[in-house]
């Protein structure tokens, strides 16, 4: 996509990245989690909340945070790591490498400050689609937790 554009979250751009949720919410592809107010967005301002621009138009985000290593068996005591909290691209845009791209970006902008481990969860109802995404993307599986 020629016209793309990953850029971090402007405090003008929390309508935007709000209203995303409430359409991935819409969507109901998870188990458990709701949207996020556009106050804890705006609080989660910072380089690991990014958006894709195309026209003009915010299309997807990512958001991540710093945490430090503690009884996690996969990275070491007291190791910082960037976990990988959401990641949602609009419809038509999927599938077109933008939720890579701010994967990539994200994973850069933690490189630049030193963290080179991350780690990510999902409660996704397609399962099989997002592991893809992600070990197309460099990451392993760690766990997996099931429910009847």
């Amino acid at each position: 996509m020629e016209n793309l554009i990953i850029r971090e979250c402007q405090p003008e751009d929390v309508k935007a990245v709000h209203e995303l949720d409430l359409e991935w919410e819409a969507e109901e592809v998870t188990y458990g989690f709701g949207p996020s107010s556009a106050e804890e967005i705006r609080e989660a301002l910072s380089p690991y909340l990014l958006v894709a621009v195309v026209e003009g138009e915010i299309i997807g985000y990512s958001s991540g945070a710093v945490h430090i290593s503690r009884d996690l068996c996969v990275f070491e005591e007291g190791e910082p790591h960037l976990e990988i909290h959401d990641l949602y691209v609009r419809e038509p845009y999927r599938s077109a490498g933008v939720g890579g791209k701010l994967v990539e970006r994200m994973i850069g902008i933690a490189n630049g400050n030193g963290i080179h481990r991350f780690r990510v969860h999902s409660a996704t109802k397609d399962l099989d689609r997002v592991l893809k995404f992600y070990r197309d993307h460099g990451f392993k599986s760690w766990c997996v937790e099931m429910f009847i």
